[in-house]
């Protein structure tokens, strides 16, 4: 089946925009190529299965969407397959991200296990019950019925929480963070177009839209307790999605690879889309009052829209540098604003809107995402403000080298430019920048078009407001999270506070609160099983409070009170009530954060243009010797932190140990057993050749003569002579005669 909700609606129209222009910029960019059909075939499977993905309404078909999304994304990572590297670089991207789709799957066998179902209707949106109906009148969408989580008693459990870290780890590998984010820089080995769908609308999307799907599971689950701290289960999404944010930028700070440093950019911003889902949901504080994050969950999908537009624009505009330069070096390039105009305008619109400058759609996005950041962690606000200059650095010292100054001659190698372009692969360029074919940049002006006005989507309401709009935030009207009313009213509650953790990136559980790992927190029975709190059978009570909620937001379903707690209910209900009201933030806080923002996009900038200035680093001449400080960061960068080489040093040494030890095994126990037994077998089947050869066929042959002698004596009688006979006979009856006689 399908499933079409705000949420769904979104990812259709951002995946079916950024593919179009990437088929038809590849009608440009591929002309020429003699596997063009197997190209787009490819392509097209790879789009079909993000399609399929985003309209699934089941878990196991959003799981089979996402492996024939991987099988696609191999095929196309290795359209080059007589390139060694191209082929390593699928095969890595093949099995590292296999790794997260394991933990995938085991999280869906354990919710199948508990639920028997992997129905979005059923576990995530509470509307799959048949009595169960909704109410949609333009005013109010409200479920009344039962919620599976609640009914299966997981609502608040370390079980639900280790069902969302399972799915957490397939979206780990498919959107390339920490730790398995190392596939994603070797995939720049496919052709320019495959990298823009990859990192922009496909593949790397489909994590954040995983983790958006199955939200109220991660939201829902009781706190893990790891090294003595107990984690809310976003807060570990918020946790990697800092780490990878923070170390992809660091990373893409020395690369000189134009491709390679755009895809570090998309790990850092993928980093920052887990920061936001991580920074939304449901927390509760100390007195047990329960607190809904109103910004984290929109923030990350209007981030996911906007960084597919100019992400796409930046990926297919350095498609455009390599076509017209022949290299993908930036040191290689240099002034190429006066031979390459019309992408060098796109590239740079698209690199202001990645950084955040003031009006474009990255700026947008960026600010919910701090806001979100701010509202929930002041270490995360940091760190987020703190990538947000680095990646202003990176992208600025990107277009600085390669676009500006004099143009550097081109590669400085013969024979070919090491460029992934189709129709230029493997043959010399004359190296003389040259514009590009109008089929590729068409697409260019109409992402970058996308890129300047798609962040008015998300406006904030006080801008909105100042500058005599309606209305702003229209973003977070399609697709916002609005948690089962019967959470947040039961949790709100004294009585069921304890199993919760304190708002924040980590909480110490609450004395007395000690989940047991059969999926109930110790002393503190699930909500379905007290007769007191009914779920399955409450109503609606109270009318939205936001006018139509979308269904892909799980709408809220309110619970009726036990008559023995009804001040402490009334109590829940109207913190509920009140928290279900987003805390819009006033013009001059909307205001302080642009600037804080604004400011740290502008030193980022700032640094990296005075340190580029001339296209060479100034604050280093070669003068002097780097401290060892100085050469640890940038070695420490320039190898990417040494992932691979630390990788390849344990896992894959250690794997290929274990296959030594496993052949090792097979060749001298399991084979010497079977070796031995056939030997054993052999040595039998002689013993008992031998038996039968001179036993069973010796008493066979000794018969055999026995009754040979016997008639060769009988035959001998036989004389035919008849006085002979008689006389025999004659002797034959004297003989009886005696016998008898002597018998009396």
């Amino acid at each position: 089946g399908y499933m079409v909700d705000g949420l769904t609606a979104v990812m259709l129209i951002v995946v079916s925009t950024v593919a179009f222009a990437v088929q038809v910029y590849s009608l440009g960019y591929m002309h020429g190529d003699e596997k063009k059909p197997r190209f787009f075939s490819h392509l097209s499977l790879f789009t079909a299965a993000m399609l399929a993905l985003v309209l699934s309404n089941t878990l196991l078909e959003l799981f089979i969407s996402w492996e024939i999304m991987g099988l696609a994304s191999y095929l196309l990572i290795g359209y080059w397959f007589e390139k060694p590297s191209a082929m390593r670089a699928a095969k890595k991207a093949f099995i590292v991200t296999r790794v997260g789709d394991t933990f995938f799957f085991l999280g869906i066998l354990l919710l199948v296990m508990h639920t028997g179902t992997t129905d979005f209707a059923d576990v995530v949106l509470g509307t799959g019950d048949p009595s169960t109906r909704m109410a949609l009148d333009g005013s109010d969408a409200r479920i009344t019925g039962g919620h599976l989580l609640f009914a299966k008693g997981l609502v608040g459990t370390l079980t639900l929480s280790f069902i969302a870290l399972l799915i957490f780890g397939g979206a780990v590998g498919k959107s390339a963070q920490f730790p398995l984010h190392v596939w994603l820089p070797d995939a720049m080995e496919g052709p320019t177009p495959v990298s823009a769908l990859i990192h922009a609308a496909t593949m790397v999307a489909a994590g954040v839209y995983l983790v958006a799907r199955m939200y109220p599971v991660f939201d829902m689950g009781a706190p893990v307790p790891l090294l003595g701290i107990a984690f809310r289960p976003l807060g570990l999404v918020a946790l990697i999605g800092t780490i990878t944010a923070l170390m992809a930028s660091y990373i893409a700070f020395t690369q000189n690879d134009i491709k390679r440093i755009l895809a570090f950019s998309t790990c850092s911003q993928l980093g920052y889309m887990f920061i936001a889902l991580g920074c939304g949901g449901t927390v509760v504080s100390e007195d047990g009052t329960r607190h809904l994050l109103h910004v984290g969950f929109s923030a990350a999908l209007f981030h996911l829209t906007t960084h597919a537009f100019f992400k796409a624009l930046l990926f297919l505009g350095s498609g455009s540098v390599i076509h017209g330069t022949g290299t993908q070096d930036i040191w290689e390039m240099g002034g190429l604003r006066k031979y390459l105009p019309a992408t060098t305008l796109t590239f740079l619109i698209g690199t202001l809107a990645l950084i955040g400058f003031p009006g474009l759609a990255g700026f947008w996005s960026k600010d919910q995402i701090l806001e979100a950041a701010k509202e929930y962690n002041g270490l995360i606000f940091l760190a987020a403000l703190f990538g947000a200059g680095m990646t202003a650095f990176y992208m600025t010292r990107l277009y600085r080298v390669a676009f500006c100054g004099q143009w550097s001659g081109g590669p400085q190698h013969d024979g070919g430019h090491g460029s992934d372009h189709g129709h230029d692969h493997g043959h010399g360029h004359e190296h003389v920048p040259h514009e590009s074919p109008r089929s590729m940049l068409l697409p260019l002006y109409a992402l970058t078009a996308l890129a300047i006005v798609a962040g008015f989507l998300g406006l904030p309401p006080a801008i909105a407001r100042a500058i005599g709009l309606p209305e702003g935030n229209v973003f977070a009207q399609w697709v916002h999270y609005s948690p089962p009313q019967a959470w947040l009213e039961t949790n709100a509650s004294g009585e069921h506070a304890r199993r919760l953790a304190l708002p924040g990136l980590m909480a110490q559980a609450p004395h007395g609160a000690v989940p047991d790992h059969g999926g109930s927190a110790a002393n503190a029975p699930s909500p379905a099983a007290e007769p007191a709190h009914d779920h399955a059978a409450a109503t609606a009570t109270h009318p939205a409070e936001h006018g139509s909620v979308p269904a892909s937001n799980a709408p809220s379903a309110p619970i009726a009170p036990d008559h023995g707690h009804d001040h402490a209910a009334a109590t829940a209900a109207h913190a509920a009530e009140h928290d279900s009201e987003p805390h819009e933030p006033t013009l001059w806080q909307v205001l302080e954060l642009m600037f804080l923002g604004t400011l740290a996009m502008a030193i980022g900038a700032t640094l990296a243009y005075r340190a580029y200035e001339g296209r060479r680093f100034n604050w280093y001449d070669g003068t002097y010797a780097l401290t060892p400080l100085e050469s640890a960061l940038y070695y420490s960068s320039r190898n990417k932190l040494y992932f691979d080489e630390i990788y390849s040093a344990t896992l894959v040494r250690g794997l290929f140990l274990a296959s030594k030890i496993a052949r090792w095994l097979d060749q001298w126990l399991i084979d010497l057993i079977v070796r031995g037994t056939g030997f054993l077998t052999v040595q039998i089947a002689a013993l008992y050749r031998l038996f039968d050869s001179y036993v069973v066929d010796g008493l066979v042959n000794f018969s055999g003569w026995i009754c040979g002698r016997a008639g060769d004596g009988l035959r001998r009688l036989q004389t035919g002579q008849v006085p002979t006979y008689v006389m025999v006979v004659f002797l034959g009856v004297l003989a009886v005669i005696a016998a008898l006689v002597q018998g009396r």
